[in-house]
């Protein structure tokens, strides 16, 4: 005699994994999140396109680095930053 194994027996490690990959990516995507704010202070940056990347959107932005011989300024209307998971 077979015995069968219950249909939550098998669905709850599936749904324990899909928890433990959001969670994961949740937290790698804030990760992202706060090393862009650390380069782009003051900007409202909005974070999206999970799980199949981790986009970073920031409005009108300008940067500039200066050093005693040289320095470099960026601007852009809008900029897309992505790391793929």
């Amino acid at each position: 005699m077979t015995r069968r194994i219950p249909l939550w027996g098998a669905l709850l490690p599936l749904a324990l994994g899909l928890g433990a990959y959001w969670l994961y990516w949740k937290n790698e995507a804030e990760g992202f999140r706060a090393a862009v704010e650390r380069i782009v202070p003051n900007t409202e940056i909005e974070t999206g396109g999970f799980p199949y990347r981790i986009e970073a959107r920031l409005p009108a932005t300008s940067l500039r680095w200066e050093r005693p011989d040289s320095y470099l300024a960026l601007g852009a209307d809008n900029a897309v930053i992505n790391r793929q998971p």
